[in-house]
């Protein structure tokens, strides 16, 4: 599978991940099928800018930085840099290894010293469990594991309503006390999961490396969490394609950004059972998988805003979810239901198919 040419008339795709969303494919020109090179450059004479792209694995996903600046060593530079960071930043999130501070909070119900980068999330973490009504709660660890565990069983089955009862009652966000260096749960058999925020934030905090080196125009993407700013070849806004949700090949909407982030949540990449009827979205107020959508994909400031608020827009229904992110700052949203009806925010920019 041999990487494609570059070519700047396709949009990058905003496909959601691979574990937790479905994984995005980068870059100008590639297929699905596409291997992504290991690196790729060019230069534009007309602008005087070099293009540098740098492709890796990292978060079970895809990630993709796109630079451009007048400076080849500068952009190459600073795409090591936040490469570098964002690998320093997963390794101190994820609750997939052992000795991480979540996975240390997740055991022991407490954790002290707690790097900056886990206050900080959890800390945000909490502020959308407020916006949301409980919407967002990283607190869902339980319910979520008791899914995974029994279609892992040989004689897969959906969990019992009396376990889902059990495991939702360990569900809450409020009983997570946060202090200046310390995170603790006020109730045994808490767990918390970072899976729909942490990732954003990564980006965000790649996106500051590269603004700190000096870097005007760039793209980063982190399985489908997007943050831009500036343009990108031949000084064309940054095109961003919204995966349609019944045809895995076809672009829904095609967006132009110039600043800010973008974030799609959908229920039909990742899945418990072989029908597709549990997924790993799920409701924390009854511990039900929602059903009234099958695709979110929200615009905001920051990577770790519409992360977050994808999720929650999801657990709710179109309509309603439509008005709650009209009526937060500099955000839209677009959902599509499982007919093909789509529900826009009135601030949703024009977009073309």
């Amino acid at each position: 599978m041999p990487p494609s040419k570059n070519k700047t008339s396709q949009p990058y795709r905003c496909d959601r991940r691979q574990f937790l969303k479905l994984s995005a494919l980068i870059g100008c020109g590639l297929s699905s099928t596409a291997v992504l090179p290991s690196f790729a450059q060019a230069f534009h004479p007309g602008s005087g800018l070099h293009t540098v792209k740098r492709n890796h694995v990292a978060m079970g996903t895809f990630v993709s930085l796109t630079l451009l600046d007048r400076s080849r060593d500068r952009a190459e530079q600073a795409a090591a840099k936040a490469l570098d960071a964002i690998h320093l930043l997963e390794s101190s999130l994820t609750r997939y290894a052992p000795a991480s501070p979540i996975s240390v909070l997740n055991r022991e119900g407490r954790l002290g010293d707690a790097p900056p980068e886990v206050l900080q999330v959890v800390g945000r973490a909490l502020d959308f469990h407020r916006i949301t009504e409980g919407r967002f709660d990283i607190s869902i660890q339980p319910v979520v594991d008791l899914m995974r565990d029994a279609f892992r069983r040989p004689n897969a089955a959906p969990p019992s309503d009396a376990a889902l009862a059990e495991a939702t009652r360990l569900v809450g966000a409020e009983r997570i006390q946060l202090s200046a260096r310390a995170i603790r749960f006020t109730q045994s058999g808490m767990g918390v999961t970072l899976d729909g925020i942490a990732k954003g934030y990564i980006v965000d905090r790649a996106a500051q490396v590269l603004e700190e080196a000096g870097i005007a125009h760039f793209l980063v993407n982190a399985g489908g969490d997007i943050r831009v700013k500036g343009s990108g070849e031949k000084g064309r806004p940054w095109q961003v394609a919204i995966q349609d949700p019944f045809r895995p090949t076809a672009y829904g909407e095609v967006l132009r950004l110039g600043s800010g982030a973008i974030a799609t949540s959908g229920n039909y990449e990742v899945y418990f059972d072989h029908a597709k009827l549990y997924h790993h979205i799920v409701n924390p107020r009854d511990g039900h998988c929602p059903a009234s959508a099958v695709s979110v994909s929200v615009i905001a400031p920051t990577a770790m805003d519409a992360d977050a608020l994808s999720t929650s827009v999801f657990t709710m229904e179109p309509a309603q979810g439509m008005r709650f992110l009209a009526a937060q700052p500099h955000c839209a949203g677009l959902a599509i239901g499982p007919s093909g009806r789509t529900w826009r925010s009135r601030n949703w920019p024009a977009s073309r198919a």
